[in-house]
């Protein structure tokens, strides 16, 4: 799998919107890293089934030809839906210069993309895929604060929220490397924050929570997963980190139950 793809996605793309970079670190995560045994590197061909999966929209499965039933027509129609929505993300990763497309699939069937990962990321009009000039690393900013490398326009994609799991005790033990790590964790303003505002959280993060228990099971591979997205992007929190890495893992799996 791509880890060292994913690594470049953390290290240059991470300006781009929250659902465009979910599609482009798990198409980074499932290509190759170096060409093997004839499959070339940096090669997305998964079907636009699984890239429904990457960013929140699972597609149904697909009904039979001669299914006419309300069921299989609502199917069909969120199907279409799916990937309308993954069409519009995939061509904003090609406007952003993360992609191109090598070969055109037919609908719903499988399109190959060349990953782009080492060329600077280019300014996209309003799309949100770019608010600085080429070649100048982006970095997130506060709300309301002006960035940089972009004129004076504030950034349009910081988040802006401070982490709400921080600050304070997070476990009663630490008998592992990722409990011991959240002990660490301080606040700060991440491009890809999913938390809440401070004041509008009430209760317990468990979105963060629930990341953290999935990823148990995958043991060394999950630490090693994580310590790779930090490495990548060290502004990144430790939330973020367990978050993405679950999501990622998690797709995989679901993939793997598909073609068993």
């Amino acid at each position: 799998m791509g880890s060292k793809n994913v690594a470049e996605v953390y290290a240059l793309w991470h300006s781009l919107p929250h659902r465009p970079f979910r599609l482009l670190v798990f198409m980074a995560f499932m290509a190759l890293d170096e060409s093997r045994e004839g499959q070339a590197a940096c090669l997305y061909w998964g079907g636009q089934e699984r890239l429904g999966l990457a960013i929140g929209r699972p597609a149904p499965a697909k009904p039979d030809e001669d299914d006419l039933s309300p069921a299989a027509e609502d199917a069909r129609r969120e199907r279409r839906l799916v990937f309308e929505a993954v069409r519009t993300d995939v061509k904003k990763l090609i406007d952003a210069g993360a992609i191109e497309r090598v070969r055109q699939g037919g609908y719903g069937g499988r399109s190959e993309y060349r990953l782009t990962l080492t060329q600077t990321p280019l300014q996209v009009g309003s799309t949100g895929t770019g608010n600085g000039q080429p070649g100048v690393p982006q970095t997130p900013s506060q709300p309301g604060s002006t960035d940089p490398t972009s004129g004076g326009v504030t950034g349009p994609i910081s988040g802006g929220v401070t982490d709400p799991t921080s600050g304070g005790a997070l476990l009663q033990e630490t008998s592992t490397p990722l409990q011991q790590a959240e002990s660490n964790m301080v606040p700060r303003s991440s491009s890809h924050q999913r938390a809440r505002a401070v004041e509008e959280h009430q209760g317990p993060d468990e979105e963060y929570e629930s990341a953290r228990n999935e990823l148990v099971a995958y043991g060394p591979r999950a630490h090693s997963l994580i310590a790779q997205i930090q490495g990548a992007y060290p502004e990144t929190t430790l939330r973020d980190a367990v978050i993405e890495a679950a999501a990622a893992l998690a797709i995989v799996a679901a993939d793997d139950r598909r073609t068993a």
